[in-house]
């Protein structure tokens, strides 16, 4: 009975990888396209057979401890530079009339030096702001001495600001474009259409 049994599971094998050689071979034939015999595979296919992937681009991390600016001021500041090239990203904060500004753009050109040096980055124009954030600092409370005799709280903030800078070109802002006055005259077609809908209008 072993026998019988050892050999009806490797015919059930046979079988099996037999039924799914059909299947694999009806499913490379079913799909044809002429611009695909025409012009071969793409770059992307042949890298993805090949086994190649693609090296991670150079990732810059820097930041500045225990600054003496408000976290809420700061956040405008690092706000502005967020998404941009390198270069833009100091010539706006240089030419920002914020205080805060003028941090952001000592720590771009310190983590752009970083880049140089320690990563060994060819071209450090060819860089871009990926990340501007801050972090909370701490908050000291210390005694405003106030007049006859009175005292108040006040209050001394301190933040953190990190960058981190990525080679290549920057993807861009993401401009959330909510109001109609912030749209292109395409988009305020599509978004308020004055024709009937399914028309073969353009707009």
């Amino acid at each position: 009975m072993s026998f019988l049994s050892n050999a009806y599971l490797q015919f059930l094998k046979c079988d099996i990888s037999k039924s799914l050689k059909i299947i694999q071979s009806c499913a490379s034939n079913s799909y044809f396209s002429v611009t695909r015999v025409k012009l071969g595979r793409s770059p992307e296919e042949k890298k993805k057979d090949e086994g190649i992937p693609e090296p991670p681009p150079v990732e810059i991390c820097h930041c500045r401890r225990d600054i003496r600016i408000a976290p809420k001021k700061m956040l405008l500041s690092a706000n502005l530079v967020a998404r941009l090239p390198i270069n833009e990203a100091i010539a706006q904060a240089q030419f920002s009339i914020k205080g805060a500004s003028e941090v952001v753009k000592e720590v771009l050109k310190e983590a752009q030096e970083i880049a140089v040096k320690k990563y060994g980055v060819e071209d450090p124009s060819y860089l871009y702001v990926d990340q501007s954030f801050i972090g909370r600092g701490q908050h000291l409370k210390r005694i405003n001495y106030r007049g006859q005799g009175r005292m108040d709280i006040m209050r001394r903030h301190y933040c953190h600001y990190f960058v981190i800078l990525k080679e290549g070109t920057p993807p861009g802002k993401n401009i959330s474009r909510t109001r109609s006055r912030y749209l292109t005259p395409l988009e305020k077609k599509l978004r308020y259409p004055k024709t009937i809908k399914n028309s073969l209008a353009w707009w």
